[in-house]
């Protein structure tokens, strides 16, 4: 990760064209000016655009600044110089941020959602996926199938990796009991304190803010040992946050600000002031998550970010330093979210596309079978396509979101159904379909 290349300074511009700079400005076409509005690249990529005659790549950024500055609005979060962060909605976030408040309510696959979670199997995937892949943007050593089994067993984490994945789990689970309360201190306290708990080097400093001078020189650099960012100092850290708060406890601002925007700058916001010593990133995560589900975005239950941002971890480093490397503009960063906000969507709608063509493919097999359950059909197809797995109740129970005894009483009856073996293993079972399980299914009389 290279530190970006500084954006032109707006004002040096304006003095080197001096006063033909509006009349230069007002001849530009409106077609290449809205093109670049849209696209809202950064100064690095911005500069290789294919330009008007006679228009430099300083003159269509200045042309670009002018067109959007006017529109655009303060956050809570200011820099070094106590300058404040701005953001312009472009057409693209309108456009995201309309579709999402759209599958909310009215897109059919996901109304039937509401049905089909009520076995929780989609949500504790979701959980699963989101707290594993949280942990390994911050570093832990783990895959998802490791994080799902290292959940589904319940036996205690043995390493600091292992304590990330069972703490973002749990900071998941904690945050949608809180969704009725405003933004406090003591709530992101609370949450540092589930997500960092054993993996700090120093315990101490678990749900505690950074506030001493011996914490402000907290930096984070490129692989090169190049200085990225450099944190606010500590004694800024409470009186940013209670900006921060207010911002997102207010619901009835002179500027209405879309949930999802707040959201996203809430997450932005935390990262910038680095709070606590370490453990911001996820905290950060989790909030944003906390704020949708406050504003019953109910749909981010099923949703993991963390997956599509790991995916794009240095797309994610770089919206955050545009940000501060252009006259700190929040567009890029907002964008980028909003962006991938929109992906995960249409990723989770075509799983559960996927989902129900499974089940419809799989529903003349059970015909003969009228008192299988969802959870067991579910088990069923799974087996059908991978007949050499083999399954424990504890792992079932942790994927259904039910009890230990009912996942038990799925099994037992697939046993005593002959779909299913069981098989000693250690203390436990284990439980494996039988051979031939298709032809199984289709031939009962």
């Amino acid at each position: 990760m290279k530190i970006p290349e500084p954006a032109p300074n707006i004002k040096d511009i304006l003095i080197q064209l001096g006063e033909k700079a509006f009349t230069i400005l007002n001849n530009i076409p409106t077609d290449a000016a809205k093109k670049w509005q849209e696209d809202y690249d950064y100064w690095s990529e911005f500069k290789y655009k294919n330009f008007p005659e006679g228009i430099t790549p300083e003159i269509a950024w200045l042309k670009r600044s002018f067109d959007t500055y006017s529109q655009r609005i303060q956050a809570p979060v200011f820099d070094k110089n106590h300058n404040f962060f701005s953001f312009w909605v472009s057409p693209l976030a309108q456009k995201i941020m309309y579709t999402v408040d759209r599958s909310i309510g009215s897109v059919q696959p996901l109304q039937d959602l509401r049905d089909e979670a009520e076995n929780g199997r989609y949500l504790m995937a979701s959980l699963i996926e989101e707290a594993s892949n949280s942990s390994i943007i911050e570093g832990a050593a783990t895959t998802r199938r490791q994080a799902k089994e290292l959940i589904a067993s319940n036996r205690k984490p043995s390493n600091k990796s292992e304590w990330m994945v069972i703490n973002n789990f749990e900071a998941i689970k904690y945050i949608k009991t809180v969704t009725r309360q405003p933004l406090t201190l003591d709530l992101i306290r609370k949450i540092h304190s589930i997500i960092t708990e054993h993996t700090l080097a120093k315990p101490e400093e678990i749900g505690c803010f950074r506030t001493s001078p011996k914490d402000d020189d907290i930096v984070i650099e490129d692989g090169e040992q190049n200085v990225l960012y450099r944190t606010p100092p500590g004694k800024e850290v409470i009186p940013r946050l209670e900006e921060l708060i207010r911002f997102i406890n207010q619901e009835d601002g002179q500027t209405f600000i879309h949930p999802i925007i707040k959201a996203i700058i809430l997450h932005f916001t935390i990262s910038y002031i680095h709070p606590f010593t370490d453990g911001n990133g996820r905290t950060a995560r989790a909030l944003f998550y906390w704020y949708m589900l406050k504003n019953d975005y109910w749909l981010f239950e099923y949703i993991s970010i963390s997956r599509l941002v790991l995916k794009m971890h240095g797309q994610y480093n770089r919206a955050f330093l545009y940000s501060e490397y252009s006259d700190n503009d929040l567009t890029y960063f907002i964008n980028f979210h909003l962006e991938v906000i929109d992906k995960a969507l249409k990723e989770f709608q075509e799983y559960l596309h996927r989902k129900k063509v499974d089940f419809q493919n799989a529903e003349p097999l059970f015909k003969k079978w009228p008192t299988l359950n969802k959870r067991q059909k579910d088990l069923l197809i799974n087996a059908l396509k991978n007949p050499q797995r083999e399954y424990t109740i504890a792992r079932h129970s942790v994927l259904h979101n039910i009890t230990w005894p009912t996942g038990r009483a799925d099994f037992l009856n697939l046993v005593r159904l002959g779909l299913f073996s069981k098989q000693k293993q250690g203390k436990g079972y284990i439980f494996l379909p039988v051979d031939n399980l298709k032809e199984v299914l289709i031939t009962r009389k």
